[in-house]
């Protein structure tokens, strides 16, 4: 499967930036925590979800980039994946169908502080950014390093393959987060 390019992964990055700002910000921190029922998460804890997944795997991709820099491991796009790693986008991305989180990226509590966490998204992609750019300028083959998941080793796709999967999985949430403002009972709707 081909993968799309540098410039759609930075744009992606930069909607999802747009996107949570233009959702969260006539959220109070009640709204930013209202939960429409125990099992379902609010606002903050997909963010807090999305910050534990970027906090996590940022560091991984980071260090076998700066691996293949030092070895030279370069190459040109278009950058690919594998059945496996279609399949890991397909399901991680905004069609996917809803999974349990691994315990490692659920949210350890439930009320939040919406600027500490926003300011944590907001660094996380700027984080994500950097890499993009570190990647480009050192003209690395993404096809050709390989990055393990932070959830388990024995799960590892191509730089290219995350690079691709952070947008695509913070849309998802996004969406959720989009879902849960026009439930009933929604603090600031009306409804309820």
């Amino acid at each position: 499967m081909k993968l799309r390019s540098y410039e759609e992964w930075e744009s992606g990055c930069r909607a999802c930036l747009q996107n949570v700002s233009e959702l969260t910000e006539n959220m109070d921190e009640e709204a930013f925590n209202w939960k429409p029922s125990p099992g379902k998460w609010s606002a903050g804890e997909c963010i807090e979800h999305l910050n534990l997944s970027g906090s996590k795997m940022l560091p991984i991709i980071e260090t076998a980039l700066r691996k293949a820099a030092k070895k030279g491991r370069t190459g040109e796009p278009p950058f690919e994946t594998g059945f496996i790693g279609a399949w890991f986008l397909k399901g991680s991305g905004p069609s996917g169908k809803p999974i349990p989180a691994p315990a490692v990226y659920k949210p350890a509590r439930s009320s939040f502080s919406k600027t500490e966490l926003l300011h944590t998204f907001e660094a996380l992609q700027q984080q994500y950014l950097q890499l993009l750019a570190f990647s480009r300028t050192n003209r690395l083959d993404l096809n050709r390093i390989y990055v393990r998941s932070a959830f388990t080793p024995l799960l590892r796709f191509n730089a290219a393959t995350w690079f691709q999967a952070m947008p695509g999985h913070q849309q998802r949430h996004l969406s959720q987060i989009r879902r849960l403002t026009v439930l009933p009972g929604f603090p600031g709707t009306g409804a309820g």
